[in-house]
Protein backbone atom coordinates (compact mmCIF):
# COMPACT_ATOMS: atom_id res chain seq x y z
CA UNK A 1 0.00 0.00 0.00
CA UNK A 2 1.45 3.35 -1.06
CA UNK A 3 1.86 6.16 1.40
CA UNK A 4 0.46 9.67 1.10
CA UNK A 5 3.89 11.06 0.17
CA UNK A 6 4.44 8.41 -2.49
CA UNK A 7 1.06 9.24 -4.04
CA UNK A 8 1.90 12.93 -3.99
CA UNK A 9 5.29 12.34 -5.63
CA UNK A 10 3.72 10.19 -8.33
CA UNK A 11 1.09 12.89 -8.98
CA UNK A 12 3.80 15.54 -9.30
CA UNK A 13 5.71 13.39 -11.77
CA UNK A 14 2.56 12.79 -13.80
CA UNK A 15 1.83 16.51 -13.92
CA UNK A 16 5.45 17.24 -14.90
CA UNK A 17 5.30 14.66 -17.70
CA UNK A 18 2.01 16.13 -18.93
CA UNK A 19 3.43 19.67 -18.82
CA UNK A 20 6.57 18.56 -20.66
CA UNK A 21 4.45 16.83 -23.29
CA UNK A 22 2.39 19.97 -23.84
CA UNK A 23 5.56 22.06 -24.10
CA UNK A 24 7.00 19.66 -26.68
CA UNK A 25 3.74 19.81 -28.65
CA UNK A 26 3.83 23.60 -28.58
CA UNK A 27 7.46 23.60 -29.65
CA UNK A 28 6.76 21.31 -32.61
CA UNK A 29 3.93 23.61 -33.74
CA UNK A 30 6.24 26.63 -33.43
CA UNK A 31 8.94 24.78 -35.34
CA UNK A 32 6.49 24.13 -38.17
CA UNK A 33 5.42 27.79 -38.18
CA UNK A 34 9.05 28.94 -38.25
CA UNK A 35 10.19 26.43 -40.88
CA UNK A 36 7.35 26.62 -43.41
CA UNK A 37 8.13 30.18 -44.63
CA UNK A 38 11.61 28.97 -45.62
CA UNK A 39 9.77 26.88 -48.22
CA UNK A 40 7.79 29.81 -49.63
CA UNK A 41 9.65 29.60 -52.95
CA UNK A 42 7.99 26.26 -53.66
CA UNK A 43 5.00 26.29 -56.07
CA UNK A 44 2.31 26.74 -53.43
CA UNK A 45 -1.24 27.74 -54.39
CA UNK A 46 -1.52 31.57 -54.13
CA UNK A 47 -3.72 31.49 -51.01
CA UNK A 48 -1.37 29.09 -49.20
CA UNK A 49 1.64 31.23 -50.13
CA UNK A 50 -0.14 34.28 -48.74
CA UNK A 51 -0.68 32.53 -45.40
CA UNK A 52 3.02 31.68 -45.31
CA UNK A 53 3.71 35.39 -45.67
CA UNK A 54 1.42 36.13 -42.73
CA UNK A 55 3.27 33.57 -40.60
CA UNK A 56 6.62 34.95 -41.73
CA UNK A 57 5.66 38.41 -40.49
CA UNK A 58 5.06 36.96 -37.03
CA UNK A 59 8.58 35.63 -36.49
CA UNK A 60 9.17 37.86 -33.46
CA UNK A 61 5.96 36.66 -31.80
CA UNK A 62 7.00 33.09 -32.51
CA UNK A 63 10.40 33.86 -30.99
CA UNK A 64 8.68 35.18 -27.85
CA UNK A 65 6.63 31.98 -27.51
CA UNK A 66 9.72 29.81 -28.03
CA UNK A 67 11.55 31.79 -25.33
CA UNK A 68 8.75 31.05 -22.87
CA UNK A 69 9.07 27.34 -23.61
CA UNK A 70 12.85 27.51 -23.19
CA UNK A 71 12.50 29.17 -19.78
CA UNK A 72 9.91 26.58 -18.74
CA UNK A 73 12.29 23.84 -19.86
CA UNK A 74 15.05 25.30 -17.72
CA UNK A 75 12.79 25.46 -14.66
CA UNK A 76 11.75 21.84 -15.22
CA UNK A 77 15.30 20.64 -15.86
CA UNK A 78 14.44 19.42 -19.36
CA UNK A 79 17.75 19.79 -21.18
CA UNK A 80 16.64 18.42 -24.54
CA UNK A 81 13.63 20.74 -24.53
CA UNK A 82 15.89 23.73 -23.89
CA UNK A 83 18.31 22.76 -26.67
CA UNK A 84 15.48 22.22 -29.13
CA UNK A 85 13.94 25.55 -28.13
CA UNK A 86 17.23 27.32 -28.82
CA UNK A 87 17.31 25.78 -32.29
CA UNK A 88 13.75 26.93 -33.07
CA UNK A 89 14.54 30.37 -31.63
CA UNK A 90 17.47 30.68 -34.05
CA UNK A 91 15.19 29.60 -36.89
CA UNK A 92 12.76 32.38 -35.95
CA UNK A 93 15.20 35.16 -35.20
CA UNK A 94 17.99 34.76 -37.77
CA UNK A 95 16.02 36.19 -40.74
CA UNK A 96 14.94 39.18 -38.67
CA UNK A 97 18.48 39.99 -37.55
CA UNK A 98 19.87 39.44 -41.05
CA UNK A 99 17.35 41.91 -42.52
CA UNK A 100 18.47 44.85 -40.39
CA UNK A 101 20.51 47.27 -42.48
CA UNK A 102 23.59 48.95 -41.02
CA UNK A 103 24.12 52.70 -41.29
CA UNK A 104 25.73 53.47 -44.66
CA UNK A 105 28.95 55.53 -44.73
CA UNK A 106 28.23 59.05 -45.97
CA UNK A 107 30.43 62.15 -45.76
CA UNK A 108 29.41 64.47 -42.92
CA UNK A 109 29.11 67.49 -45.21
CA UNK A 110 26.62 65.76 -47.53
CA UNK A 111 23.33 67.70 -47.77
CA UNK A 112 20.38 65.98 -46.14
CA UNK A 113 16.63 65.72 -46.63
CA UNK A 114 14.09 65.05 -43.92
CA UNK A 115 11.44 62.52 -45.00
CA UNK A 116 8.36 61.13 -43.25
CA UNK A 117 6.32 58.03 -44.18
CA UNK A 118 3.04 57.77 -42.29
CA UNK A 119 -0.15 55.74 -42.67
CA UNK A 120 -2.55 58.18 -41.02
CA UNK A 121 -5.47 55.66 -40.91
CA UNK A 122 -8.82 56.32 -42.52
CA UNK A 123 -10.56 56.72 -39.14
CA UNK A 124 -8.03 59.18 -37.75
CA UNK A 125 -9.62 62.27 -36.21
CA UNK A 126 -6.43 63.79 -34.82
CA UNK A 127 -5.55 65.77 -37.95
CA UNK A 128 -4.67 68.86 -35.91
CA UNK A 129 -1.97 66.85 -34.12
CA UNK A 130 -0.60 65.50 -37.40
CA UNK A 131 -0.39 68.96 -38.96
CA UNK A 132 1.18 70.38 -35.81
CA UNK A 133 3.76 67.58 -35.95
CA UNK A 134 4.58 68.36 -39.59
CA UNK A 135 4.87 72.09 -38.89
CA UNK A 136 7.18 71.40 -35.96
CA UNK A 137 9.42 68.86 -37.72
CA UNK A 138 9.10 70.44 -41.20
CA UNK A 139 10.19 67.39 -43.22
CA UNK A 140 11.09 68.12 -46.85
CA UNK A 141 9.03 65.25 -48.29
CA UNK A 142 6.05 63.46 -46.73
CA UNK A 143 4.52 60.15 -47.84
CA UNK A 144 0.98 59.69 -46.50
CA UNK A 145 -1.41 56.75 -46.86
CA UNK A 146 -5.05 55.87 -46.08
CA UNK A 147 -6.40 59.35 -46.69
CA UNK A 148 -10.07 60.12 -47.21
CA UNK A 149 -11.30 63.15 -49.13
CA UNK A 150 -11.82 64.92 -45.81
CA UNK A 151 -8.19 64.30 -44.89
CA UNK A 152 -6.97 65.66 -48.24
CA UNK A 153 -8.98 68.85 -47.80
CA UNK A 154 -7.49 69.32 -44.34
CA UNK A 155 -3.91 68.92 -45.58
CA UNK A 156 -4.54 71.65 -48.15
CA UNK A 157 -4.04 74.02 -45.21
CA UNK A 158 -0.33 73.13 -45.38
CA UNK A 159 0.10 74.70 -48.83
CA UNK A 160 2.37 77.37 -47.37
CA UNK A 161 4.76 74.67 -46.17
CA UNK A 162 4.14 72.12 -48.93
CA UNK A 163 3.22 73.84 -52.20
CA UNK A 164 3.50 70.49 -53.99
CA UNK A 165 0.66 68.16 -53.02
CA UNK A 166 0.17 65.12 -55.25
CA UNK A 167 -2.98 63.00 -54.95
CA UNK A 168 -6.18 62.28 -56.86
CA UNK A 169 -9.87 62.35 -56.04
CA UNK A 170 -11.56 59.11 -56.98
CA UNK A 171 -12.36 56.15 -54.74
CA UNK A 172 -10.50 55.72 -51.45
CA UNK A 173 -8.94 52.46 -52.70
CA UNK A 174 -7.59 54.01 -55.90
CA UNK A 175 -6.57 57.37 -54.44
CA UNK A 176 -5.65 57.08 -50.78
CA UNK A 177 -2.05 58.29 -50.99
CA UNK A 178 -0.75 61.86 -50.75
CA UNK A 179 2.74 63.16 -51.42
CA UNK A 180 3.74 66.48 -49.85
CA UNK A 181 6.92 68.31 -50.86
CA UNK A 182 8.62 71.63 -50.22
CA UNK A 183 10.16 71.34 -53.68
CA UNK A 184 8.41 72.02 -56.99
CA UNK A 185 7.39 69.10 -59.18
CA UNK A 186 8.28 68.85 -62.87
CA UNK A 187 5.60 66.21 -63.36
CA UNK A 188 3.26 64.18 -61.19
CA UNK A 189 0.50 61.60 -61.19
CA UNK A 190 -1.53 59.64 -58.67
CA UNK A 191 -3.87 56.68 -58.42
CA UNK A 192 -3.45 53.14 -59.69
CA UNK A 193 -0.12 52.45 -61.37
CA UNK A 194 -0.75 51.67 -65.04
CA UNK A 195 -4.32 50.74 -64.18
CA UNK A 196 -3.50 48.31 -61.36
CA UNK A 197 -3.00 48.53 -57.61
CA UNK A 198 -1.18 49.55 -55.45
CA UNK A 199 -2.31 53.11 -55.00
CA UNK A 200 0.55 55.58 -55.40
CA UNK A 201 1.36 59.29 -55.65
CA UNK A 202 4.40 59.98 -57.85
CA UNK A 203 6.26 63.24 -58.41
CA UNK A 204 9.46 64.17 -60.21
CA UNK A 205 10.78 66.80 -57.82
CA UNK A 206 13.19 69.55 -58.77
CA UNK A 207 15.83 69.71 -56.04
CA UNK A 208 18.83 71.94 -56.70
CA UNK A 209 18.33 71.60 -60.45
CA UNK A 210 18.26 67.79 -60.33
CA UNK A 211 15.29 65.46 -60.51
CA UNK A 212 14.38 63.15 -57.65
CA UNK A 213 11.47 60.82 -58.31
CA UNK A 214 9.47 60.40 -55.10
CA UNK A 215 6.81 57.70 -54.76
CA UNK A 216 4.28 57.41 -51.93
CA UNK A 217 2.70 53.95 -51.96
CA UNK A 218 0.42 51.68 -49.93
CA UNK A 219 0.68 47.92 -50.43
CA UNK A 220 -2.18 45.62 -49.40
CA UNK A 221 -2.18 43.27 -46.40
CA UNK A 222 -0.50 39.87 -46.88
CA UNK A 223 -3.72 37.92 -46.25
CA UNK A 224 -5.13 35.90 -49.19
CA UNK A 225 -7.85 37.85 -50.99
CA UNK A 226 -10.26 36.05 -53.31
CA UNK A 227 -7.84 33.14 -53.32
CA UNK A 228 -4.97 35.31 -54.60
CA UNK A 229 -1.64 36.35 -53.11
CA UNK A 230 -2.57 40.01 -53.57
CA UNK A 231 0.39 41.54 -51.74
CA UNK A 232 2.94 39.67 -53.84
CA UNK A 233 1.10 40.60 -57.04
CA UNK A 234 1.09 44.27 -56.07
CA UNK A 235 4.77 44.29 -55.14
CA UNK A 236 5.75 42.60 -58.41
CA UNK A 237 3.65 45.13 -60.34
CA UNK A 238 5.21 48.01 -58.41
CA UNK A 239 8.70 46.63 -59.05
CA UNK A 240 8.07 46.44 -62.80
CA UNK A 241 6.70 49.99 -62.78
CA UNK A 242 9.75 51.37 -60.99
CA UNK A 243 11.98 50.08 -63.77
CA UNK A 244 10.84 53.11 -65.80
CA UNK A 245 12.73 55.44 -63.42
CA UNK A 246 16.47 55.27 -64.02
CA UNK A 247 17.46 58.36 -62.00
CA UNK A 248 17.47 59.11 -58.27
CA UNK A 249 14.52 57.39 -56.62
CA UNK A 250 12.92 57.62 -53.18
CA UNK A 251 10.01 55.35 -52.25
CA UNK A 252 8.14 55.50 -48.97
CA UNK A 253 4.95 54.18 -47.46
CA UNK A 254 3.13 51.32 -45.81
CA UNK A 255 4.36 48.00 -47.21
CA UNK A 256 2.52 45.80 -44.70
CA UNK A 257 5.54 43.58 -44.18
CA UNK A 258 8.78 43.31 -42.27
CA UNK A 259 12.06 43.59 -44.14
CA UNK A 260 12.79 39.88 -43.54
CA UNK A 261 9.66 38.65 -45.36
CA UNK A 262 10.18 37.05 -48.77
CA UNK A 263 7.82 39.45 -50.55
CA UNK A 264 9.82 42.42 -49.27
CA UNK A 265 13.20 40.81 -50.03
CA UNK A 266 12.16 39.98 -53.59
CA UNK A 267 10.88 43.54 -54.09
CA UNK A 268 14.21 45.04 -53.03
CA UNK A 269 16.20 42.61 -55.17
CA UNK A 270 14.10 43.33 -58.26
CA UNK A 271 14.28 47.11 -57.86
CA UNK A 272 17.75 47.60 -56.37
CA UNK A 273 16.17 49.70 -53.62
CA UNK A 274 17.90 49.88 -50.24
CA UNK A 275 15.86 50.07 -47.04
CA UNK A 276 16.31 52.38 -44.09
CA UNK A 277 18.96 51.29 -41.54
CA UNK A 278 18.01 49.89 -38.16
CA UNK A 279 14.83 48.36 -36.78
CA UNK A 280 11.79 50.64 -36.43
CA UNK A 281 8.48 48.99 -35.43
CA UNK A 282 5.53 51.19 -36.42
CA UNK A 283 2.40 48.99 -36.11
CA UNK A 284 0.12 48.52 -34.20
CA UNK A 285 0.24 51.81 -32.36
CA UNK A 286 -3.26 52.34 -30.92
CA UNK A 287 -3.47 51.82 -27.15
CA UNK A 288 -5.30 48.68 -26.00
CA UNK A 289 -7.53 49.39 -22.98
CA UNK A 290 -5.57 52.56 -22.31
CA UNK A 291 -2.16 50.90 -22.50
CA UNK A 292 0.37 51.37 -25.29
CA UNK A 293 1.32 48.28 -27.28
CA UNK A 294 4.84 47.22 -26.18
CA UNK A 295 7.50 47.97 -28.77
CA UNK A 296 8.51 44.31 -28.96
CA UNK A 297 4.99 43.44 -30.14
CA UNK A 298 5.02 45.97 -32.98
CA UNK A 299 6.10 45.21 -36.54
CA UNK A 300 8.29 47.39 -38.80
CA UNK A 301 5.95 47.53 -41.81
CA UNK A 302 6.47 51.17 -42.90
CA UNK A 303 9.60 51.81 -44.95
CA UNK A 304 11.62 54.39 -46.87
CA UNK A 305 13.71 53.02 -49.75
CA UNK A 306 16.30 54.76 -51.92
CA UNK A 307 18.28 54.18 -55.11
CA UNK A 308 20.47 56.00 -57.60
CA UNK A 309 21.66 58.95 -55.51
CA UNK A 310 19.70 59.49 -52.30
CA UNK A 311 20.79 57.35 -49.35
CA UNK A 312 18.71 56.76 -46.22
CA UNK A 313 21.28 57.17 -43.46
CA UNK A 314 19.07 57.13 -40.36
CA UNK A 315 15.48 56.59 -39.26
CA UNK A 316 13.42 56.84 -36.11
CA UNK A 317 9.82 56.28 -35.05
CA UNK A 318 7.70 59.35 -34.35
CA UNK A 319 4.99 59.94 -31.73
CA UNK A 320 1.48 58.50 -31.58
CA UNK A 321 -0.79 60.73 -33.71
CA UNK A 322 -4.20 59.08 -33.65
CA UNK A 323 -3.33 56.36 -36.16
CA UNK A 324 -2.81 52.63 -35.79
CA UNK A 325 0.66 53.35 -37.25
CA UNK A 326 3.49 55.49 -35.94
CA UNK A 327 5.21 57.86 -38.38
CA UNK A 328 8.64 56.85 -39.67
CA UNK A 329 11.06 59.80 -39.85
CA UNK A 330 14.05 59.20 -42.14
CA UNK A 331 17.18 61.23 -42.79
CA UNK A 332 18.20 61.01 -46.44
CA UNK A 333 21.61 62.05 -47.75
CA UNK A 334 21.30 63.96 -51.04
CA UNK A 335 24.85 64.18 -52.50
CA UNK A 336 25.91 67.18 -54.56
CA UNK A 337 25.56 66.76 -58.32
CA UNK A 338 29.31 66.28 -58.81
CA UNK A 339 29.50 63.70 -56.02
CA UNK A 340 26.43 61.81 -57.28
CA UNK A 341 27.85 61.69 -60.82
CA UNK A 342 31.25 60.37 -59.70
CA UNK A 343 31.89 56.68 -60.52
Amino acid sequence: MTTFWEDRTAARRAVARLAAGLLWLGLWLLFAAAALPWLAAWPWPPAARAWLTVIENLRLLLLTAVSVIAVAGLLMWRGRLVIASCFVAALCGTPVIASIQGQPPVAVETPQLKVVAFNIWTRNRALDRIMAYLREEQPDIVFLEELTEKHKQAFAALKDLYPTQVTCHQSTIDCETLLLSRFPARSWRAGRIDGALPSAAIAELDIDGRTLTAVAVHVVWPFPMAGADAQREQLLHLARSLEAFDGPLLVGGDFNGGAWVRNQRDFRERTGLVAEPGYHPTWPALPIKGRDVPEWLRLPIDHVFSRGGPVVIAAEVGPELGSDHLPLMATVAWPHAATAAAP
